[in-house]
Parts: C-alpha cells; sequence; structure tokens
C-alpha cells in the first residue's frame, strides 16, 4: 500500500488537493505500519536464526554424547559383565531398542549404526543372556522391514549375528534354565519369523556368485600378467564338472558366466550383468547367450587342434537333441565347415 501510494503522489498534480488531503495521512498510516511490522519480524527472523545455531550445537553435541555413552556401556557390558550385573545389561538392550525404534529425525543415521554395530560385537562376545539375545532377535526382525535400506541392511547384518552366534556363557550372576533344552513357543516363532525373513536369499543364489566374483578376479589377473594359458587349462578341465550339474537351466548358466569370467573381450565382459540376472532360465535367449560365450572361447582362447577336440568331445557326451550342449555343437560344426569353406 506504501508504494501503491507513493506512486499516486508522484504521477498526480500538487494542485490536486482533494486527493492530496486523503493521500497525505494514508501514507502516513501505511508508513507506520510498515515499519512496525518491519521491525516485528526482523526480531522474528534473528530470532528462528539464533535457534537453528543453537539447536545445531545442542544437536550435535548430544550426538556426540550419545555415541560416547554407549561406547562406554557396551565396553563395561563386554569386559566387566560381572561388576555391571543383568540389570545393567538388560536396561542397556532396553534403551538401545528405544534408540534404533524411533523415526529417522529422532534417531540419526550415525546413532544407528553405532548402536547395531555395538549390539552385534556384545553378541559375539557371548556375555549376553538367554532373554536379552532373543530381545535383539525380534528387534532385528523388526527393523529389517524399514524402508530406508541403510537402516535394513544394517538390522540384516544384526539379524545374521543373532543367528550364527553360539550359546551364551554361563556365569555365576546369570540365572539359567531349569530345562534349556526344551524350546518355548515363542522362540519358535520367532525362528520361523527368521527363516522367512531370509527367503529371498537362497543359499544357492549367494554361494554361485560368490564364486562367480573369485573367478572373475582370478582370471582377470592371470590375463594381465601375461598367463592367460593357465586360464584356458583351468576352463578345459572344469568343462565336465559343469555339464553334469543338473538342472540343465543352472549348468547352462554356470558355464556362461564361466566363459564370461574367462573371456578376454570387453563386449563379452559386458553382458555378465544380464546373465547373472538370467539365473536359472532355460528360453531361447538364454541358449543363444550360452552358444554366444562358448563360441567366444572357443575361437579366441582355444589355439591347437588338440584343444578344440577335447572341447567338443565334452559336450558331445551330454548333447542330446533339443538340449543346449546339442545347440552349441551344431554351431561349432558350422564354424569347421566355414573355415574348410
Amino acid at each position: 500500500m506504501y508504494t501503491t501510494l507513493t506512486e499516486l503522489r508522484k504521477v498526480h498534480p500538487s494542485e490536486d488537493e482533494i486527493l492530496i488531503q486523503y493521500l497525505i495521512p494514508a501514507t502516513c498510516k501505511a508508513a507506520a505500519v510498515l515499519g512496525m511490522v518491519r521491525n516485528s519480524h526482523g526480531n522474528l527472523f534473528q530470532i528462528d536464526e539464533l535457534f537453528f545455531l543453537i539447536y545445531s550445537c545442542v544437536s550435535a553435541h548430544n550426538q556426540q554424547h550419545i555415541l560416547v555413552m554407549c561406547a562406554a556401556a557396551f565396553y563395561l557390558i563386554e569386559n566387566y559383565p560381572l561388576d555391571v550385573g543383568p540389570e545393567f545389561s538388560a536396561g542397556i538392550i532396553q534403551m538401545c531398542g528405544v534408540m534404533v525404534s524411533g523415526s529417522d529425525e529422532s534417531t540419526p543415521s550415525i546413532i544407528y549404526h553405532c548402536v547395531l554395530r555395538g549390539l552385534e560385537r556384545l553378541l559375539l562376545s557371548e556375555q549376553l543372556s538367554r532373554l536379552d539375545s532373543e530381545s535383539l532377535v525380534k528387534l532385528s526382525v523388526d527393523r529389517v522391514n524399514v524402508q530406508s535400506p541403510h537402516r535394513a541392511m544394517a538390522a540384516l547384518g544384526l539379524m545374521l549375528t543373532c543367528m550364527y552366534t553360539g550359546k551364551e556363557k554361563v556365569s555365576p550372576s546369570r540365572s539359567t534354565d531349569a530345562n534349556p533344552a526344551a524350546p518355548d513357543s515363542e522362540s519358535v516363532i520367532v525362528a520361523m519369523e527368521r527363516v522367512s525373513k531370509l527367503n529371498s536369499f537362497p543359499c544357492l543364489y549367494v554361494l554361485s556368485l560368490f564364486l562367480l566374483k573369485i573367478f572373475l578376479q582370478v582370471f582377470q589377473t592371470l590375463h594381465t600378467t601375461g598367463q592367460s594359458s593357465m586360464v584356458r587349462d583351468w576352463v578345459m578341465l572344469s568343462l565336465s564338472n559343469f555339464t553334469q550339474r543338473t538342472p540343465v537351466a543352472m549348468a547352462m548358466w554356470s558355464l556362461s558366466c564361466f566363459f564370461v569370467s574367462a573371456s578376454t573381450s570387453q563386449w563379452i565382459s559386458a553382458i555378465l550383468p544380464h546373465i547373472i540376472s538370467r539365473m536359472g532360465k532355460l528360453e531361447q535367449v538364454d541358449v543363444n547367450i550360452f552358444c554366444l560365450v562358448a563360441m567366444d572361447f572357443y575361437r579366441h582362447q582355444i589355439d591347437e587342434e588338440l584343444d578344440r577336440r577335447a572341447f567338443q568331445s565334452v559336450f558331445e557326451v551330454v548333447a542330446s537333441p533339443g538340449t543346449p550342449y546339442h545347440r552349441l555343437l551344431t554351431c561349432l560344426q558350422n564354424v569347421h565347415k566355414v573355415t574348410a569353406c
């Protein structure tokens, strides 16, 4: 309003006394109100900035304080379990459960991961009672389902630690059950929940990817150091082991990954992620990829005719009509025909 009134004062002549007698008081009122708003808002802005500075300092100090207290508590439980007692351990476990169960805003990521790593260390030290260990199992199963992938993976590490740690150490200060061999229904339910959560991580899939990574790194190292002949001999000696694997889809997938790992072509190596995603499938595209990578190895890494015959004989043993091995033999025969021509 102040801007509008001042513009009117500029564009209208001073002889317009009727407009001037209303324009001057209105401009004064607008200027007075504007000054009050500026003063109040300026103070509010300063208070807001001051609150942000104070809150950031307090928040950083609180995080550091929590980390130090958690580290001290974990150290006491791990190294002086008899001195602190089971009540102290149970209280710390309960407090940690409250912290990691909070929202992302209430529990910063650094505290979340610190608490979970500390709980894993306590489990590995075997200084927790059975009840404390079971409470950590429930906590880890609950936190695996969070939306944040980083927090879910941290909880998964705690859950795996709960599953694979040994029996607790029996200390004089810990009370033992009358019949520890008799499982209760709650423990059975928790165990079933753990198994159901891990159904998406088949052992065969994890082991296959682990071995594939090892083969890939070893073969790349051998190629880099000029020992490609060792890679060729390794593949030739291992072919029969792969062809005898069942089912055929997994055998073909394993051979495809094996040939790609041994390949020196960057184009062949680039399709490895796609081959990994096709694990256990036996569609036409999978057969085509298998023949492609096998032919690449046959053409570029086998120089001696005796080795080529040995390569072909391995697949002749298992090449029944309709199988990927029969299709590969057909491709090999076509290569020999083209070479002869």
